[in-house]
């Protein structure tokens, strides 16, 4: 993997920016406020890199690890409930127990995708930690992995009908991913309250416009 350097003047400070080159992650040596320089890696996965998946209840078999929807609900299909939940998962092996988290935040973005327009009811939502290993063409509702709720963290129903949940403080769970890496595969997301009728929708890996792809920014 190559590299590029490139110095970059802010009024009296100079900047150090280097890029690898990578299909889905890159490092930055960036500026910030006070003269401050932090090294970042940034992941956000290409159409052919990437692990996420929706799981339904309604359909407690069926695979949607190719969907463009990274999206959680509660919604009533044919007269039937159904509820989804999201998996997501980073490569995160280029780290380890010694490497000084300093944080970590994840990006989720909203879209619209055919009669899906908006987010819809009571819908906060929690991020918890996956603790079991799983594949993104073969989870379903029924073999969907086991989570923990140390570090969950909590969202807010959203505020407005397209938000889109930009920079989640997630340093503490990435921090115990590293740290114990045998027990962490990942993020899931599930509505607080399971019930119709509400929606996240959100853009998967698998969405065309790379830029509302999930990304996960780690500063170290």
């Amino acid at each position: 993997m190559s590299g590029i350097l490139r110095f970059i003047v802010f009024g009296s400070t100079i900047c150090c920016l280097l890029v690898f080159n990578s299909s889905c992650t890159k490092d930055s040596i960036v500026d910030r406020k006070q003269d401050t320089i932090k090294i970042a890696r940034i992941y956000q996965p290409s159409l052919t890199v990437g692990k996420d998946a929706v799981i339904e209840s309604v359909l407690p078999d069926t695979n949607f690890g190719d969907s463009v929807l990274f999206s959680v609900f509660s919604w009533t299909n044919d007269g039937l409930f159904n509820t989804a939940r999201a998996l997501l998962e980073y490569d995160l092996t280029v780290f380890t127990p010694k490497t000084k988290i300093t944080k970590a935040v994840l990006s989720l973005f909203w879209i619209s995708y055919r009669n899906l327009t908006e987010h819809t009811g009571d819908n906060a939502f929690t991020i918890y930690r996956i603790i079991e290993s799983w594949d993104e063409h073969l989870v379903t509702w029924n073999n969907q992995p086991d989570t923990t709720t140390l570090h969950k963290i909590q969202i807010a129903e959203s505020s407005y009908i397209t938000q889109s949940y930009v920079d989640i403080d997630v340093t503490e769970m990435v921090r115990d991913m590293i740290e114990n890496p045998t027990q962490s595969h990942g993020f899931m997301l599930r509505l607080d309250e399971e019930f119709p009728y509400k929606l996240v929708i959100l853009a998967s890996s698998d969405y065309p416009d790379k830029s509302k792809r999930p990304k996960l920014v780690v500063y170290y």
